[in-house]
Parts: C-alpha cells; sequence; structure tokens
C-alpha cells in the first residue's frame, strides 16, 4: 500500500489522505499508514478545506466534527435514531438472554419483552432506552452499584 502511495501525485496523495480522514481515519492512523509526518497531513486537511470534518454513518454528509452527536452520527441523525427506538417496546428475542439473568422478563406473547418492576412486582413493557441503561449498569460499571433498576414509573423507589 505504501508502494502504491508513493506513485501516485500529489492530487492523488491530497485526495487519498482526505477521503481517508473524513472517513474517520485518524491523523495518527493515516501518519503510520504512509510514514508522513502529523504536521504534513494537517497541512494537507487544511489546504483541501476538510480539516475537522467527517461524514455521518446515516446520512452520510460531511459535517463538521463538532456537528456530532457521537463517533458515528450527526446531531440530526442521531437525534432521529434516538427518537425513533428510546420509546419503543422491547422485542424479547433481542435481549432476552442480555437481561434474563438479572432481570425477571417473559414474553407478552407478540414478542414483546415484559419486565418485573423491581417495586411494585408487576409486570410491564420497559422502552428501549431502560433497558440499554439497565445493561449499561450491569456491563460498563467496573466499581461501585451495578444497579439501575427496572420500574415502572409506580413512584414506590427511593
Amino acid at each position: 500500500m505504501k508502494n502504491d502511495f508513493l506513485l501516485m501525485s500529489d492530487f492523488e496523495k491530497h485526495t487519498t489522505i482526505a477521503c481517508m480522514y473524513i472517513n474517520k481515519k485518524s491523523i495518527n492512523f493515516i501518519s503510520v499508514l504512509y510514514n508522513l509526518d502529523e504536521c504534513l497531513i494537517k497541512e494537507i486537511l487544511i489546504s483541501e478545506n476538510v480539516y475537522e470534518y467527517h461524514v455521518c454513518n446515516v446520512c452520510n454528509h460531511l459535517k463538521i466534527k463538532y456537528s456530532f452527536l457521537n463517533y458515528y452520527h450527526c446531531y440530526d441523525c442521531g437525534t432521529k435514531i434516538n427518537l425513533r427506538y428510546s420509546k419503543h417496546p422491547v422485542d424479547y428475542n433481542l435481549y432476552n438472554h442480555k437481561i434474563s439473568k438479572y432481570e425477571q422478563i417473559r414474553d407478552d406473547g407478540q414478542g414483546i419483552l415484559e419486565a418485573k418492576c423491581n417495586y411494585c412486582k408487576k409486570y410491564f413493557k420497559p422502552t428501549n432506552n431502560q433497558i440499554h441503561k439497565r445493561l449499561k449498569s450491569i456491563y460498563k460499571n467496573k466499581r461501585g452499584k451495578k444497579r439501575n433498576y427496572l420500574h415502572c414509573g409506580c413512584q414506590i423507589h427511593t
């Protein structure tokens, strides 16, 4: 790959570097790959008017770095995705194996997950957002309390 890069014209080199960068390859990665100085790469990106720009993985539009919600989605797409999935009921088959060890769950007969409220003990349909927060508290916390109780909003919790 380095040999191919060396045979390219300056225009092709600049275009290749710019394309890699906007598709979320770091300056450090490009530097190591092509054995180039990071300052030179930054100068090329500035001259190509793409420094601090990336392509959104959802809409494929080139956007300035600070308009990203996270590494993959710009604010526009991330907001649409979050709204679409955060309030929807959860697919039983998708999360059964991940959460059944920690929560009492069941299938409602239509493939929707129901969980037993940790406070009032009634079954309810948690949202994707609630399940993601619960799983995050289980798998991501390295120390301390690993409990983000699933509850139906019964207001019994303290």
